[in-house]
């Protein structure tokens, strides 16, 4: 899991984030979302051709590479994830979030064995 400390030095190098091929989704805003004191669970990331909408995506097992962000699902399941019109992140949204990329309700990835 990433830190806050850690997550605060991405958005001060201006990282971006990386999908599960390598390939470049978005720039990591300056905010973090979490629903607990230790990590933040939930990155904000601006995509699109001018880089004017906002969406969100799960930091349950993102990795740090330098200063960008890999996380392990494809570009277009990122790009599809539900956005809120404000840009901040509800218990609606959150709950569209762990719908939208199939995770436990606490926005961690299902083990993958029981």
């Amino acid at each position: 899991m990433i830190t806050g400390n850690e997550f605060d030095d991405l958005v001060s190098a201006g990282g971006s984030v990386y999908d599960q091929a390598g390939r470049r989704v978005g720039a990591i805003r300056s905010t973090r979302f979490s629903t607990g004191p230790e990590a933040p669970q939930w990155l904000a990331l601006t995509i699109g051709f001018l880089g004017h909408a906002t969406t969100f995506v799960p930091l349950d097992k993102a990795t740090i590479e330098g200063t960008d962000l890999h996380v392990p699902y494809s570009g277009e399941i990122i790009k599809d994830a539900p956005r809120s019109e404000d840009g901040s992140l509800s218990e609606d949204t959150i709950r569209a979030l762990i719908s939208h990329f199939n995770l436990n309700s606490d926005g961690t990835e299902p083990a993958l064995f029981a």
